[in-house]
């Protein structure tokens, strides 16, 4: 009988190790650079074009400028599908909310516009870095 429970309860913790998982996502990370000095505090969005599936996702730049992604609706989990994406870069000053005080963005255009960025990165299956250098204009 104690056998039974025993297995039982493996079955169980096999069962909740699988119902965590998802799409499988491949790490994306790199470095973030304006005017060749480490760009801080920057959110980095990594948005899907063609027949990439899935949401995208964002991270946050450190100090160094270094991030790493996060997936969108994937239950926080880190990396993105394997496809293809369009990368935007934005930046306020620290404290700003855009609607409510009207703050520029400090990152130039056309990469702080998911639409019109031109930056962009082919996620494959094996994870590698995505370094961006922006030029100031």
């Amino acid at each position: 009988m104690q056998l039974m429970r025993f297995l039982g309860f493996l079955g169980l913790c096999a069962l909740a190790g699988c119902s965590s998982g998802g799409p499988t996502l491949t790490p994306v990370s790199g470095t973030i650079t304006l005017g060749g000095e480490p760009l801080a505090n920057a959110i980095v969005r990594f948005i899907p074009e063609g027949e990439t599936k899935g949401h995208g996702g964002n991270g946050k730049s450190g100090a160094d400028g270094k991030y790493e992604i996060i997936a969108n609706r994937e239950n926080n989990r880190k990396g993105l599908i394997p496809g293809e994406y369009r990368v935007a870069v934005s930046l306020l000053p620290a404290g700003a909310k855009p609607i409510e005080t009207g703050e520029k963005e400090l990152v130039p255009e056309p990469y702080s516009n998911p639409r019109e960025s031109p930056l962009r990165a082919i996620v494959e299956t094996s994870a590698k870095p995505f370094d961006f250098a922006i030029n100031k204009k």
